[in-house]
Parts: C-alpha cells; structure tokens; sequence
C-alpha cells in the first residue's frame, strides 16, 4: 500500500494505492455530537494498466492535485476542481513518460517561483 495526505488546507483528505488503483477517503464526524469520527470513501481512481509504486499530492499552492506513477514508467496527474467535494478527480496530463523502463518514486518541486517540476 502506498499512502499520501493532502495538504491540510484541504481537510483531512488521504490517497491510499494498492496494485492499480487509488481510493481518496475523507474523515468525517457523524451524529450530532460530532463524537464518531471515521473515514469515508469519496473516490476511486482505476485507469492504471500497471501496479502503482507511488502517489504524491501537489504543494497547496497547486491546488488539489495528485500524481500517480506506475511500474511501466507512466506518470499521471489528477486534478479535482471542486476542493469541497472531491468526489471527482480529472486525468489533466496522461502523456508523461519516465525514460525507465519503470518508475518506482515520484515527486513535486516545491518552488512556487518555477513551472511545475517533477521528478
């Protein structure tokens, strides 16, 4: 399993990957008490043909965004633009390719000064 937690700034929000596929869970209180906390299931993200090795979220000043690399070297980038609701997760960038013949980390720049860089 691979586990990433998005910057606070939107909430308690955490991508979890496991083989091809990647879950984005938000906490949440129940009752009127707000006493119960738990974790609920807001997205599911299935378009990778390989097994995931990493996930990242974006530095806050990206907004909502999450990259998904993959053992065939296939870099991913997932935007959701409603950062209240993050039931939907856009593929924004889906023609990365790592010159490996696989990936096995990812990683964003965090220079807000700089284009987006990723390694």
């Amino acid at each position: 399993y691979k586990v990433a937690w998005a910057h606070p700034e939107f909430g308690s929000l955490i991508a979890v990957a496991c083989d091809r596929i990647v879950w984005i869970y938000e906490e949440a209180c129940f009752g009127s008490a707000k006493a119960l906390h738990g974790w609920i299931k807001r997205s599911t993200i299935s378009d990778a043909l390989t097994p995931i090795t990493d996930i990242k979220f974006a530095p806050k000043f990206l907004g909502l965004k999450l990259i998904v690399c993959s053992q065939n070297g296939e870099v991913r980038i997932y935007e959701c633009n409603d950062i209240l609701n993050s039931l939907t997760w856009t593929l924004t960038n889906s023609d990365l390719k790592a010159n490996l013949s696989s990936c096995s980390s990812c990683s964003w720049s965090t220079c807000f000064n700089l284009p987006i860089l990723l390694a």
